[in-house]
């Protein structure tokens, strides 16, 4: 104890000191922020509709009207004219996660209507899914 303290020190922990965040230990793939604002819609329980705001080759985040359920599996068609083919795909993707936004003024929304945010991972059917995931990550 210190002098004129009249409660003891805290005890060390024992556990060594984490560093970096919460893993699964596998890599994760790369993400980058969307810098084209494009529409998606979303086919699941409750249909919705927002626009991406990070995308990856096997993950989107999306800024949504509707909650989504985790663990449920959605169809999703983005929206961009970027790459040829995707407004036409709907890529089937389960979600990994959904909160509500949080209320900021520095919160980028289209509108009040878009409260929730989501992630979710996509789950490509064909090798042709994968090329177009792949140049969306690219582009995007």
């Amino acid at each position: 104890m210190k002098p004129g303290s009249s409660s003891p020190p805290p005890k060390k922990s024992s556990r060594p000191k984490r560093t970096s965040p919460i893993s699964s230990g596998a890599p994760e793939a790369p993400r980058r922020i969307v810098h084209e604002r494009c529409a998606v819609d979303v086919r699941g329980e409750v249909p919705t509709e927002g626009f991406a705001f990070e995308i990856g080759v096997e993950s989107i985040a999306l800024v949504l009207h509707e909650t989504l359920r985790p663990g449920e599996v959605v169809g999703l068609t983005i929206k961009t004219t970027k790459v040829p083919g995707v407004g036409e795909t709907c890529f089937a993707a389960k979600v990994a996660w959904s909160t509500r936004l949080p209320i900021s003024e520095r919160v980028l929304k289209p509108g009040p209507a878009h409260t929730w945010q989501a992630g979710l991972l996509f789950l490509p059917k064909t090798e042709e899914e994968r090329v177009l995931l792949r140049r969306l990550a690219e582009v995007l």
